[in-house]
């Protein structure tokens, strides 16, 4: 019975990939074909930075690992990154309440020149005991207090290569012993180009849910959101999310398919969709049909015979739009690792709600193994990319600042091995050992266990 239940199962999730394989070729054949006004309208989730018509300019293809790191390394003197990355500890059966935040550092570039030409790097953490809540907080909020100090580290380092001093007196995680102020980063004030890389979203849609019903904990988020916003005019701010389930563009494209796509192109237009999903309903003529009435049964729709009702079955079925993500819409145009897709602008909601404005882009790129099907790509790891938007990155047309942008990502990620170097470095810092967070605990609050999480661990 369990190998048959097994079976079921796989049979089940098998006729969900394909339906949804034949949902993202659709998509992806879609992106091509959407005019600019399409995404004008103030419902649009989404707006291009760059044409649909054509993939982005591709970077050259290396034969081997060494190949692109030795691209990376003859390519990038002018840039600088730095990465930051941030956990806590949460004080459980201990005698003193609190938290002890704790944040990664990373920073790396290229110093000096010919054969004294090196790989530069200082990475370090930093710890910062909280026990006291903040004004309109009843007790140290743990996730706002690690994003706080993880925004005021981007700002600590930022500052300094940009202006030559750390904003002490301006920061919301005052250190006294800061180890920031001990570090040697004369190497990243020479660079002309200088990259943060965090692994946060920059469009905050999760700080409503994460805020609880304490008024003061939002407005301190959103606060702080400002402040990492405000360093995109010195800096290029990145953003790098694995296997992202935001879905603007997709959900663009299926709220407002009907009215941007077949009212208003002519059919002539339209023909290759049509034929697409024509012989979709050919080949899967049965499964076609099911979906098509469970679809109109649930919404109480009357069926008409065009192939439109087809691709509404699909899209409209919870399951497969729960599915399909904007990387699979995406596709058509990525031909290997490393490709991009073309930039959009975020035009949440919740981005102007806040005060900040439509002021980030994304792109999405696969990496790692690479496979296509049906025109689409498959890849076993894929990443949405981020960036606070600024003059240069889009938003006049020009669009060889956002290429080298990509470079840059991209050398980040060869050497990183899939992960941006940087990032991966300050997880490392920013994550310890158990047994060295309570030593962290010990030594930094003077806090120790009660003697009821004493006997739970050894007997009386």
């Amino acid at each position: 019975m369990r190998l048959e239940a097994l079976i079921d199962t796989f049979r089940v999730q098998r006729e969900w990939y394909e339906r949804t394989k034949i949902a993202s070729a659709l998509l992806s054949s879609i992106a091509r074909l959407l005019p600019l006004n399409f995404f004008k309208s103030q419902d649009s989730y989404v707006e291009p930075l760059e044409p649909l018509d054509t993939a982005p300019p591709r970077l050259r293809r290396f034969k081997s690992r060494a190949e692109a790191k030795r691209w990376v390394f003859e390519n990038f003197d002018d840039f600088a990154w730095i990465g930051i990355d941030g956990s806590h500890i949460s004080l459980r059966g201990m005698t003193k309440k609190g938290i002890v935040a704790q944040t990664g550092i990373c920073v790396y570039c290229f110093n000096g020149n010919g054969e004294n030409k090196r790989n530069w790097v200082n990475e370090w953490s930093v710890l910062r005991p909280v026990t006291k809540p903040r004004p309109g907080f009843t007790f140290p909020d743990v996730n706002t207090e690690r994003y706080i100090q993880e925004i005021e580290h981007c700002r600590c380092i930022v500052s300094f290569i940009t202006e030559g001093k750390f904003p002490c007196d301006d920061c919301k995680a005052r250190l006294k012993d800061c180890p920031n102020r001990e570090k040697d980063l004369s190497p990243l004030t020479k660079k002309d180009n200088i990259m943060l890389m965090v692994d946060f979203p920059l469009e905050p849609s999760w700080i409503n849910q994460v805020m609880g019903r304490f008024e003061a904990r939002r407005e301190l988020l959103i606060q702080s959101h400002q402040r990492v916003l405000d360093l995109r005019g010195d800096v290029l701010l990145v953003s790098i999310t694995h296997g992202s389930l935001a879905k603007d563009y997709v959900t663009t494209i299926i709220d407002h398919l009907d009215e941007a796509l077949w009212e208003k192109r002519s059919n002539l237009d339209m023909q290759d969709l049509v034929e697409t999903i024509e012989n979709w309903k050919n080949k899967y003529k049965e499964e076609a049909e099911r979906i098509l009435k469970e679809w109109a049964t649930k919404n109480n729709i009357p069926l008409a015979g065009s192939p439109l009702d087809y691709l509404n079955a699909i899209f409209d079925t919870p399951d497969i739009r729960r599915l399909i993500t904007d990387f699979d819409g995406l596709g058509s145009y990525f031909e290997s690792s490393g490709d991009r897709s073309p930039a959009f602008r975020c035009k949440r909601r919740d981005m102007e709600r806040f005060g900040f404005g439509f002021v980030t882009g994304y792109y999405f790129m696969p990496w790692g193994g690479f496979r296509r099907e049906d025109g689409v790509a498959r890849a076993d790891d894929w990443i949405r990319v981020g960036f606070g938007l600024r003059k240069g990155l889009g938003e006049d047309g020009n669009t060889s600042f956002l290429n080298r942008l990509h470079e840059a990502v991209l050398a980040q990620i060869i050497l990183g091995h899939g992960t941006p170097l940087v990032l991966a470095r300050a997880h490392l810092y920013a994550a310890s050992s158990k047994r060295k967070l309570i030593q962290l605990i010990l030594t930094s609050l003077g806090a120790y266990p009660t003697h009821k999480t004493l006997r739970k661990v050894r007997p009386i």
